[in-house]
């Protein structure tokens, strides 16, 4: 576990810095390795990094099988031997969802699997209906400026009430 104190200045390096987390990370970094027993846990930050790496790599593979099936609206082009078909066939199978290779998923998994997927679907759609609902309050001559300095808390509140509703 990340000690408090880790997160603490984490914390305060992303509050100046919310648009820009290089500059959050780098601040993150001169301040962390004064932090008494840095050893110790360095090696978690290590294990954490490597675990969103490991997510990338999934999700550049997902990426790859959807792009394959005509999931982003095109058809690969290439007709595949029948034994490389074969292999290329497999890697649905590889395919990742929560965490797990969806050949390994057990059937009776699936329905839980189904509803924390739909959850988090919920939570995307609430985004991007945010987004449009915001979009419609925009300036009509300059949408060059921050939602901030044209909307009011109120405003923005009532937008989040409607929504959820």
């Amino acid at each position: 576990m990340v000690p408090d104190k880790v997160l603490e200045l984490a914390k305060q390096c992303e509050e100046p810095n919310k648009n820009d987390i290089d500059a959050a990370v780098k601040c993150w970094l001169k301040k962390v390795v004064k932090v008494k027993g840095f050893d110790g846990w360095c090696m978690e930050l290590v294990e954490d990094a490597g675990r969103h790496m490991m997510h990338d790599i999934r999700h550049s593979r997902n990426v790859r099988t959807k792009k394959a099936a005509g999931e982003y609206g095109k058809v690969p082009k290439v007709r595949l031997s029948k034994a490389v078909g074969e292999v290329h066939l497999k890697r649905y199978f590889d395919y990742a969802m929560n965490g797990t290779r969806l050949g390994d998923i057990l059937f009776s998994e699936l329905p839980g699997i189904a509803a924390e997927q739909r959850g988090k679907a919920k939570g995307f759609t609430f985004n991007a209906k945010l987004c449009d609902a915001i979009f419609k309050r925009a300036p009509k001559s300059n949408k060059e400026v921050t939602i901030q300095s044209k909307l009011n808390h109120s405003t923005l509140e009532k937008i989040f009430v409607a929504l959820k509703n």
